[in-house]
Formats: structure tokens, sequence, C-alpha cells
């Protein structure tokens, strides 16, 4: 049976565990410690990644207001692909302004974002035109 949700994932992961540990049980077997991203108490993403991620959620919300946030998703849905990436720098760049006005220190940015004004490191300049 294929789960089509995480959750959904994840609760046939610890069912199955269970059947193991039970079969493993009834023969006097003691099984290892579960590890793993759908060990009981864990999953995927937990530990340092959903920190950062809250961290930035909170400072977010501190900087705006309800009606900024959906305005600002209105506007990316609404953007093509490569208009997102400007707007979202933009708002970035407004965001970390706010920031500095309040005295409110930003944690730091996605990985994979590149503030418009950090310049590239070694080996990421863009691809060069073909020769004509």
């Amino acid at each position: 049976m294929r789960a089509a949700a995480p959750e959904e994932r994840r609760a046939l992961s610890q069912a199955h565990r269970s059947d193991i540990e039970q079969r493993a049980r009834d023969r006097g077997i003691t099984l290892p410690p579960a590890t793993g991203p759908h060990a009981r108490g864990s999953h995927a993403h937990a530990g340092k990644h959903d920190a950062a991620r809250q961290a930035r959620r909170q400072a977010y919300e501190s900087l705006t207001t309800p009606e900024e946030r959906t305005a600002f998703r209105e506007k990316m849905r609404a953007a093509a692909p490569e208009e997102r990436r400007t707007l979202a720098q933009a708002h970035r760049s407004e965001l970390e302004q706010r920031a500095r006005d309040r005295g409110i220190a930003l944690p730091p940015a996605p990985s994979g974002y590149r503030h418009p004004e950090r310049p590239r490191g070694p080996g990421m300049a863009p691809p060069a035109s073909p020769a004509s």
C-alpha cells in the first residue's frame, strides 16, 4: 500500500515498526532502536532546519501585517517565474531596512537565496553567452 501524504507514510512506517517489534517480542528477540526519518518522535526535517525556519517566520511576521503578507503572496502568484526572484529580493531588502529601523536582527536568508548586492562567489558567474 502506498501512502500519498507524508503523514500517511509516517503512520504506515510506525505501524509496520510496531508489528515487527511485536513479532520480535513474541520470539524473544530484542530489536535495536528505530532510526531514520520515520522513527517515533522524529521526522525528516527535525532539528536545526525547523528552528531556522521558525526564526525566519517569527521575524517576518513581526515586520509585516497579515494584509502585507497576503498582498505579497498574491504578487508572487501573479508574477512570471523570472520575476519572482526580483520580487522576493526587493521584498527581502525592504524587510531588512524595516528590521534595521526597529533594531531587530534578522536570521539568515534561506539557503539558495542570494542578496542582489552581494557578489557572487568563485565559480558562481552566470554562463557565458555564445560567441557570435
